[in-house]
């Protein structure tokens, strides 16, 4: 296997670290402490991490390379968060800075929470019997929901 480089710090060799699940290895470089992750890795250990993520079409270019393919990275916030992530749309695999894999799992965490709640709301509701009885209701929620 090459040698991987820090996409961040450029001529920094990455450390394989072997992670708590003991199973999954990432790459950490020892100066700026950001890590690759391969493929299927993050969905391996971040239980809020989304498989098969793909890249939006208007994500921007990202100044960094690939460790493992040295393509260009592609740079976008991860969904249903404002951390900006950096990947590669030739192997999938995913750098983070220093402390964004904390953030992620805080961050989408909260978001799963916030959609678990919603859909108890939405089961709490009583279920209209008429059509217009389910037009009615609609509408109200959608004016609380808008302030109207």
């Amino acid at each position: 296997m090459a040698t991987r480089l820090c996409p961040t710090c450029i001529n920094i060799a990455l450390k394989e670290k072997t992670l708590s699940d003991r199973q999954t290895k990432i790459d950490i470089c020892p100066k700026c402490r950001g890590g690759w992750f391969d493929a299927t890795e993050l969905s391996r250990v971040l239980s809020v991490a989304i498989n098969d993520l793909d890249p939006p079409a208007d994500a921007e270019a990202s100044d960094r390379k690939c460790p493992k393919c040295e393509m260009m990275l592609t740079r976008f916030d991860y969904p249903d968060t404002s951390i900006e992530v950096d990947m590669c749309r030739g192997c999938s695999g995913i750098w983070l800075d220093r402390g964004e894999f904390s953030m992620l799992n805080r961050d989408r965490a909260k978001h799963q929470d916030r959609a678990k709640l919603q859909e108890k709301e939405i089961a709490a509701l009583p279920k209209p019997k008429t059509f217009k009885e389910a037009v009615v209701s609609f509408v109200d929620r959608m004016m609380v929901k808008f302030d109207v």
